[in-house]
């Protein structure tokens, strides 16, 4: 009798989840932060595309009451509303990891099959050349197991393809105090070697406000140099010895991005707003390939690139440590 009055109480709040989100999706509140997830492999999951991983889409980030990713309901990449398109492969929201290598895609003849890790098994419809923002159908989606405690969000993602490309995914989302840790472990469990880049697109937003004259980003413990790099509107931003302020209030939905070259192996960096007293602090407990930005008027997006290179039966290990404040 307790084990079904127990069931039962597991499927209301998961349809509770379902009906708030308007999608499948699980949350975890620890102290003053909660964590929502939207939950991969399902026929009504909020990303279904071809570009990151299922597993990274992030609802939401709360901490003392604030918000700290960009809003997720009617997301479309573009404009200040729109409807959401699960399958389109840009429209991701949150963290949105990406493993930027396209395994096996030169190789594969038309029809044949290619590995996304944190996606699954791909179809090649053409020979041209791979585009992440190019919808790819999905054939093999692999095994997920999700669970949960008070304090964590754990995703475990097993994919055996015949291309030599196999994997299990590990990542956990560890609720610490103030901050987000997210934990990963990927184990080679194909014939080929691993070698890619990977990263978080981070839609930052403090509180739904636009990006405006009030946000800075900082690095803390290393100077950049942006002088060799191009940029699309570059023009939108200020670039001193270690930190890009914005100039302009950003009334467009047009990006403005551009690579960053970290002068030291200090990657960690911080976002604040000075209006909300907001801000969040990321560090990595790996060295950090190369740093991106992306940005327009709703996100603001530093991606770490992080480079993973793993022998067959080897597995890789990193940390990305998210610290939230508000005053």
């Amino acid at each position: 009798m307790r084990s079904r009055y127990l069931l039962y109480f597991v499927l209301m709040m998961l349809s509770l989840s379902m009906k708030a989100s308007e999608y499948p999706s699980l949350t975890v509140k620890k102290g003053e932060m909660e964590i929502m997830l939207f939950l991969p492999d399902s026929v009504n999951s909020y990303y279904k595309a071809s570009r990151f991983d299922w597993g990274s889409i992030m609802g939401q980030v709360t901490y003392k009451g604030c918000t700290f990713l960009q809003q997720w309901k009617d997301y479309c990449g573009r404009g200040p509303t729109g409807k959401h398109n699960p399958l389109v492969p840009n429209w991701g929201t949150g963290l949105a990891e990406h493993f930027a290598e396209a395994f096996g895609y030169s190789e594969a003849n038309i029809g044949g099959k290619f590995v996304k890790i944190g996606v699954g098994e791909l179809l090649k419809e053409n020979n041209e050349p791979y585009d992440f923002a190019k919808p790819y159908k999905v054939v093999n989606t692999g095994v997920r197991t999700i669970k949960s405690d008070d304090k964590s969000i754990t995703i475990i993602h097993k994919l055996k393809s015949e291309t030599g490309y196999s994997y299990i995914l590990e990542k956990v989302y560890l609720i610490d105090d103030n901050k987000l840790i997210v934990k990963h472990k990927l184990l080679n469990t194909g014939r080929k070697k691993i070698t890619t880049e990977t990263y978080s697109h981070n839609f930052i937003q403090f509180n739904y406000q636009n990006y405006d004259k009030d946000f800075a980003m900082i690095f803390m413990g290393s100077n950049i140099d942006v002088v060799n790099e191009k940029w699309v509107n570059k023009k939108r931003m200020s670039f001193a010895k270690n930190r890009i302020d914005i100039v302009q209030d950003i009334k467009d939905f047009s990006p403005a991005f551009g690579a960053i070259n970290v002068l030291s192996d200090d990657n960690s960096f911080m976002m604040v707003n000075e209006r909300t007293g907001m801000s969040v602090n990321v560090s990595f407990d790996v060295p950090v390939n190369s740093f991106f930005l992306w940005s327009w008027q709703k996100a603001f997006c530093p991606e770490p690139k992080i480079l993973i290179n793993i022998l067959p039966n080897e597995s890789f290990e990193w940390n990305c440590i998210y610290e939230f404040n508000v005053k």
